[in-house]
């Protein structure tokens, strides 16, 4: 993880005494240090030489930090490498420049690494905020909170009696469920109702109770639902944000194998979700675990997702014999599905951006992680400057949903490796049926669209047969490049069309949809050959990327690329996530995400 300072941290040592005090910028409250391992409650918590066992906000704490409240300018700060084993309800700052900051040890200097938060599988949450504001939570390491359903006592054989099967420690066996469906008391870092100004920055969060439960496949084959696991075994979430926070900003974390979703928000408006790591690279067997890593629904407005690393996601993959029970998806935003656009149930005015989203293996079949699904009254989201590598099943999937634009992304589709396997419908983008009313049209421009496979039922683009003219995208100036054949390049319905067939299917069927999109080979610096370790490939166009650049269409939604590099707002500019500036780097990130305070 990539650990940066925004608050000056001012370290003295005095006469070799390792007491040492900080003053954070923007605070003149109190600091206060916990040591779980070796602390005390009746200490005066105020240095590291007397520091506490318990934070203030623990159920557990006595003494001293039982009766401490926190308060705008205070700062917490957690020995590293310590392990901490609680759960802590989070307390209110006064304003963005007075807030209450919890630290797990961010500077390196009081004991080693990362602070550690460990739920111990009793804990739902490691942090708990309820109606607070002015609040920083940065630098923890998060581990073991409690599974809502906590499944136990598995035992071989039929499930019944209350047991239901679940894969667990390498074979399908049943289970009992000490929790509950009406559990939804989730969230290793909880904001619930009306927190405002929260900056969750630079935590870990992984290995939640049970992370790696799974839905035995064909447990419920007798008919009976009760024979399988309920929907999301691990059922927990690494970041909750529930129901009418604002100014909440989610940055620079790594969230993996925490549940069934990374990062979830219901409700509430101006969120900034940016450069965090989902899937967890190099974490071992933990890798890549997650059901979903975004998950945004209800009256969410004002959400921005940029710079974030998105990558694999534990599937059923169909060379095993568990899933998730809960379908993959990278991005899964949806609304109430009424058929009407409603600012408080709907997500709204929604832009992704910049981010890098990949599989980096080969699987047996395509029908696994990948699918960002808008649906359900989704509206006014815009998807840009990504790039989407090796999805497997659909990158992105747009039924009933009005005015989502994909703008300037670079997507690459590779080859399964296995026979039998049921590849259409595998695509970059899928247009379903859409709204009756309130539909503003979609747009497709300046995309690039890498197909790898040689399976010609693979598309592009496809779309349902149920869209009319009058749905149809806008889709123009896009570049389409198959290493084999051009065939397939769109689907409608069970149609499959070549580029040029398509746009002569479309000047008479539609309003000439790609009337000026081209084929061509896009001539990346490094185009992996295979669906394995794509996150090494370096997708920058190059001098020789002729199909590419200038052959775009100016937009004041594209001012700039994948790496802030600025487009023309005049003249023509380059398709895909890059405009071309002969940099050769990879995949470098500016260093201007980050909110802040």
């Amino acid at each position: 993880m990539i650990i940066k300072r925004y608050q000056t941290l001012l370290i003295t040592f005095c006469l070799g005494v390792s007491l040492f005090s900080v003053s954070i910028s923007a605070a003149v409250g109190g600091t206060f240090y916990i040591d779980y391992l070796n602390g005390n409650d009746y200490n005066d918590g105020t240095s590291i030489l007397t520091p506490w066992k318990h934070c203030p906000g623990d159920i557990n704490a006595i003494g001293n930090p039982a009766t401490k409240t926190f308060t705008g300018g205070d700062a917490v700060i957690f020995k590293g490498g310590v392990s901490y084993a609680g759960e802590i309800l989070v307390h209110s700052g006064t304003s963005t420049d007075r807030r209450v900051v919890y630290d797990g040890n961010t500077t390196g200097a009081w004991g080693s690494g990362q602070a550690i938060i460990d739920g111990n599988a009793q804990f739902y949450h490691a942090f708990n905020a309820k109606q607070v504001s002015h609040v920083t939570i940065r630098g923890f390491e998060i581990i073991n909170v409690k599974n809502t359903y906590n499944s136990s006592s598995l035992i071989n054989g039929s499930a019944q009696n209350g047991y239901a099967k679940v894969y667990r420690s390498g074979q399908c066996q049943s289970a009992k469920y000490n929790g509950s469906n009406s559990i939804y008391d989730m969230g290793a870092i909880r904001l619930y109702r009306q927190c405002d100004d929260i900056i969750i920055e630079e935590n870990k969060i992984h290995g939640s109770e049970n992370w790696d439960d799974g839905c035995c496949v064909g447990a419920e084959s007798d008919g009976d639902s009760s024979t399988i696991a309920p929907n999301g075994i691990a059922s927990q979430i690494g970041i909750e944000v529930y129901d009418g926070n604002t100014n909440i900003t989610i940055q620079n974390n790594e969230v993996y194998a925490a549940g069934k979703f990374a990062i979830r928000v219901w409700r509430g408006s101006n969120i900034k979700i940016l450069n965090n790591d989902i899937g967890g690279k190099d974490s071992g067997e933990q890798e890549g675990h997650f059901s979903v890593a975004f998950s945004i629904t209800g009256g969410v407005g004002g959400v921005t997702m940029s710079g974030n690393t998105v990558h694999d996601g534990w599937q059923l993959q169909g060379d095993e014999n568990y899933g998730r029970c809960h379908s993959g998806n990278w991005f899964h935003i949806y609304g109430n599905n009424n058929n009407l656009l409603d600012e408080k149930d709907d997500p709204h005015d929604i832009v992704i951006e910049k981010n890098f989203i990949y599989s980096d293996r080969e699987f047996q079949c395509a029908n696994g992680s990948g699918l960002g699904q808008f649906e359900d009254d989704t509206y006014n989201i815009t998807v840009r400057n990504n790039i989407v590598v090796n999805p497997f099943g659909r990158g992105f999937s747009v039924p009933e949903a009005s005015n989502v634009q994909f703008l300037g992304n670079t997507f690459i589709f590779y080859d399964t490796s296995g026979t039998g396997c049921n590849v259409v419908g595998t695509t970059a983008l899928y247009f379903g049926s859409q709204l009756d009313t309130a539909y503003i049209r979609h747009t497709i421009k300046d995309n690039i669209f890498v197909q790898m496979n040689k399976n010609s039922a693979v598309s592009a683009i496809y779309y349902d047969n149920s869209i009319t003219p009058s749905m149809m995208p806008i889709v123009d100036n896009n570049l389409y490049y198959r290493t084999n054949v051009e065939s397939s390049v769109i689907r409608y319905g069970t149609a499959n069309f070549t580029l040029a067939e398509w746009q002569k299917y479309a000047s008479t069927n539609f309003d000439n949809q790609d009337a000026k999109s081209r084929s061509g080979d896009p001539k990346f610096l490094n185009l992996p050959v295979s669906g394995a370790n794509v996150s090494s490939g370096n997708y920058r166009l190059t001098k020789d990327s002729t199909d590419a650049i200038m052959k775009g269409e100016p937009n004041n939604l594209l001012i700039e690329d994948f790496v802030r590099t600025l487009r023309p707002l005049q003249s023509p500019i380059d398709i895909g996530a890059y405009q071309y500036s002969g940099i050769t780097g990879g995949l470098s990130r500016p260093s201007d995400f980050k909110v802040v305070q």
